[in-house]
C-alpha cells in the first residue's frame, strides 16, 4: 500500500485562488453530514490492519484488528470489556496509543470475532520511521483475571511528506474546533458528577469511583472525539513545517486562529471541497497490494447473527445495527436474517437505547476471583481438597503432621449456597518407632447468602454472610506408644482451623466475608465469631468464644494465574486469652474455566511459631458456576450494575 498523494504545491494555491475569489459563506457554522464526512475521512482515516503501513508526518492512522474469543469468555456485554494496547516498542517520534478507539462484538460460530481500533500517529517533526512492536489485549474491565484475549501487533512504518490541499487543511481546521466543542461540552457535563476530564493529548481517562453504564460510555466518547481534535491539530503542525511557503503560511494562519471566535476569522478559507463531489483523501493507505484505503464509513458495518454492538462515535450518519437479543446468542438454531440499515439518530438517543437494551438483556451471575485459604464469595458448585505440609514439637515428642480438607459447595439459589467441609489428619512420629495414626477431624456444614454492595470504581464489591457449625462426631484419639492425643499435634500446626481438630467440641458461630475486585487486583477479608461447646461426654467442660478473621490481597495480571499474600488470624476469648496468626503468600492458577491448583508457603507467627515453623500447602478445586445450573432466577433479568463483571 502507497500513501495517496495529493495535489501537490501547485494545486493547493489553485485551491485557495479559488477559496477566496468564491468567499467560504460562513463555513464556520456546524458541519453538515456530508462535511462531517469528509472531516472524519481527514482526521481519523481507518486502514484494515497490516504488515506495513505509510503515514504522513504528523499523520494519525486508525487501525482496524480483529481476534476471534470464544463465546465462553465473553460473558458480559460490551461495556465489561476495554481495548489496550501494552508493551509498545517504537521510534521515538511514533506513539501508539494505549486507550483503543472502539471494538465491537461480532458472532461467529461458537465464537466471537471482536474487532479492535488503535491508533497510531507519527510526530509533526519526525524524519524517518521505523518498526512498532506491541500487544493488543481485550480486557473485563472490571474483573480482576482481566486478560480475555491478546493479540502481538508488529507494524512497519514509512514516513512521507505530507502534501496537503487547502480543502485538506480546512478540514483539518474545522475539525480541530467541531471535536473540541463536543469534547468541552462532555468534559463540561460529567464535571457535575465528579468526573474530572482533560483535554490535553494522551492524558489518561480518570479513575470511574461508582459510575454507571452511561459516565462510562460518555467517557469513552470524550476519548474518541480527543483523539481526532490533536489528530487534526498535528496536521497543521506538520503542514506549518512545510517547504512549501504558501502552504506553510496558511497552516500557520490556521493555527493562530483554532480557539478564535467566530466572527474573527474574516476571510480564511473553510471550504472543504470546490464542488460538492470532489472527494477528500485520508492521507493513508495500506501497502502490499496497491490498492487504496477505502474509507470504512462509506460501506455498510459488517454484521451477524448475535452481534453485540460497541457503542460507535458519531462518525458517520450510517449508525452501527442493533444489538441482537441474549436469547440468539444463547440459541445456536436461532435464524440469521440480513443485516439491514438503521435510521440516523441522534447521539444521546444512541447511548441511552443501547444502554437500555443491555440492562433488558439477560445477564450471567459473575465469580469473584478467589484467594487461597480464605472462604469463597462465590455461589456455586465446587470439590476442592487441600493439605498442609506440617511438623509439630510437643512435650519432647516430634511429629509429621499434615491435614486434608475435603470440601464441597452447592448453590440453591443464585446467592444461597451450602458447604460441607471434612478433615482428615495424619499423625507420625519419629523415624525411629514409627507409628502412624489417621483420623478424622470435625465436618463444617455451613450457609451462605450472597448480596452486593453499591458500586465502587465501577465494580460492586460482595458480602456472604455464613452460620457455621464444626460436628463433633469422633472421641480422642490416642498415638500410641504416648499417651498423647492426636489432637496435641493436630490442634498447634492447624491452630487456624481450630474447629477441625479440637474434638468433642462444637463449634458453633457465624460471620461474613467481603471480597471486591478492580482490574487485576483482589481484595477480600473474614471475620467470624465462634461458640466452643463441648459435648456431653466430654473431658474439657470448658467453654469459650473464639474470634477469627483473615485478610486477602492478590493480584491477578493475566486470566491464567495470580498471586497472593494472605493472613489468617485466630483468637481465644477465655482465660488469659491466646492470639495465633498464620501467614501465607503463593500463587493460583485458573485453567479451563473449572480448575483451580494453588500451591502457598505459609508461617505462623505468635506461639504457635514454638511448635510448628515453616509450612507448604496446596489445593486442587474443581468449579462449576451457578450460572450452568441454575438457568433463572433472581437477579437474572435485574439492572446488570448489580452484577458487574
Amino acid at each position: 500500500m502507497s500513501l495517496v498523494r495529493a495535489q501537490g504545491v501547485r494545486g493547493a494555491l489553485l485551491g485557495t485562488f479559488i477559496v477566496l475569489w468564491t468567499g467560504t459563506e460562513a463555513s464556520a457554522a456546524p458541519l453538515t453530514d456530508k462535511e462531517l464526512a469528509l472531516v472524519e475521512a481527514r482526521v481519523a482515516p481507518h486502514v484494515v490492519n497490516e504488515r506495513k503501513l505509510s503515514l504522513e508526518r504528523g499523520g494519525t492512522v486508525f487501525i482496524k484488528a480483529s481476534m476471534r474469543v470464544p463465546e465462553k469468555r465473553l460473558k458480559g456485554g460490551p461495556g465489561d470489556y476495554i481495548g489496550l494496547v501494552t508493551n509498545v516498542r517504537a521510534p521515538n517520534d511514533i506513539v501508539v496509543h494505549v486507550e483503543t478507539d472502539s471494538w465491537k462484538f461480532e458472532k461467529k460460530g461458537n465464537d466471537f470475532e471482536v474487532e479492535i481500533t488503535y491508533v497510531v500517529h507519527a510526530s509533526p517533526t519526525i524524519s524517518k520511521g521505523g518498526e512498532v512492536w506491541a500487544s493488543l489485549k481485550l480486557l473485563d474491565r472490571l474483573g480482576i483475571g482481566n486478560e480475555v484475549k491478546s493479540e502481538k501487533i508488529r507494524l512497519a512504518i514509512s514516513i512521507v511528506e505530507p502534501k496537503p490541499t487547502v480543502y485538506q487543511l480546512a478540514a483539518d481546521f474545522r475539525g480541530y474546533r467541531h471535536f473540541q466543542a463536543l469534547a468541552k461540552e462532555r468534559r463540561n457535563k460529567l464535571a457535575p458528577r465528579g468526573v474530572t476530564l482533560s483535554l490535553k493529548d494522551l492524558d489518561p481517562p480518570p479513575q470511574l469511583v461508582r459510575a454507571s453504564d452511561q459516565v462510562i460510555a460518555e467517557v469513552q466518547e470524550f476519548g474518541r472525539w480527543r483523539k481526532r481534535m490533536w489528530s487534526a491539530e498535528r496536521h497543521l503542525q506538520a503542514a506549518s513545517r512545510s517547504t512549501d511557503r504558501a502552504t506553510a503560511a496558511l497552516a500557520k494562519r490556521y493555527l493562530a486562529l483554532l480557539d478564535a471566535k467566530d466572527d474573527a476569522l474574516g476571510d480564511l478559507p473553510l471550504a472543504l471541497t470546490e464542488t460538492k463531489e470532489a472527494p477528500v483523501t485520508s492521507g493513508v493507505t495500506q501497502l502490499g497490494d496497491g490498492s487504496s484505503s477505502k474509507d470504512p464509513k462509506s460501506t455498510k458495518p459488517r454484521t451477524g447473527p448475535g452481534e453485540i454492538e460497541e457503542l460507535q462515535p458519531l462518525e458517520t450518519t450510517v449508525l452501527p445495527d442493533e444489538p441482537e437479543p441474549s436469547s440468539r446468542r444463547d440459541d445456536p438454531n436461532a435464524d440469521t436474517k440480513p443485516p439491514t440499515e438503521t435510521a440516523p439518530k441522534k447521539e444521546e438517543a444512541v447511548v441511552e437505547d443501547v444502554l437500555t437494551l443491555m440492562k433488558k438483556r439477560e445477564v450471567h451471575i459473575p465469580r469473584y476471583t478467589r484467594g487461597l485459604i480464605l472462604d469463597d464469595p462465590n455461589v456455586g458448585f465446587s470439590f476442592a481438597t487441600r493439605m498442609g505440609w506440617a511438623n509439630a514439637q510437643v512435650r519432647g515428642e516430634t511429629s509429621l503432621s499434615p491435614a486434608w480438607f475435603f470440601s464441597a459447595q452447592a448453590g440453591l439459589t443464585d446467592d444461597l449456597g451450602v458447604e460441607l467441609t471434612v478433615p482428615l489428619s495424619f499423625v507420625r512420629l519419629d523415624l525411629t518407632r514409627e507409628p502412624s495414626l489417621i483420623y478424622m477431624g470435625n465436618p463444617q456444614v455451613a450457609a451462605k447468602y450472597r448480596f452486593f454492595l453499591p458500586e465502587i470504581a465501577g465494580r460492586r464489591a460482595t458480602i456472604v454472610p455464613r452460620v457455621r457449625w464444626g460436628i463433633p462426631l469422633q472421641g480422642q484419639q490416642t498415638v500410641p506408644p504416648t499417651l498423647l492425643q492426636a489432637r496435641d499435634f493436630t490442634v498447634e500446626p492447624h491452630f487456624a482451623d481450630l474447629y477441625a481438630f479440637l474434638l468433642e467440641k462444637h463449634a458453633i458461630g457465624g460471620g461474613a466475608s467481603a471480597a471486591w475486585d478492580y482490574s487485576m487486583l483482589h481484595i477480600a477479608a473474614q471475620l467470624y465469631l465462634d461458640a466452643y461447646i463441648p459435648t456431653p461426654s466430654s473431658d474439657d467442660p470448658l467453654s469459650f468464644l473464639v474470634i477469627s478473621y483473615g485478610l486477602s490481597v492478590g493480584v491477578r495480571p493475566i486470566e491464567y494465574a495470580g498471586a497472593f499474600l494472605e493472613a489468617r488470624g485466630t483468637g481465644l476469648l477465655a482465660g488469659p486469652g491466646r492470639h495465633e496468626v498464620f501467614t501465607y503468600f503463593g500463587v493460583k492458577g485458573y485453567l479451563f474455566d473449572h480448575i483451580e491448583p494453588a500451591i502457598w508457603v505459609s508461617l505462623p507467627l505468635g506461639s504457635v511459631g514454638d511448635v510448628t515453623g515453616f509450612q507448604l500447602g496446596a489445593e486442587l478445586r474443581f468449579t462449576y458456576d451457578i450460572d450452568g445450573v441454575i438457568r433463572y432466577g433472581k437477579g437474572r433479568q435485574s439492572d446488570r450494575l448489580q452484577f458487574l463483571d
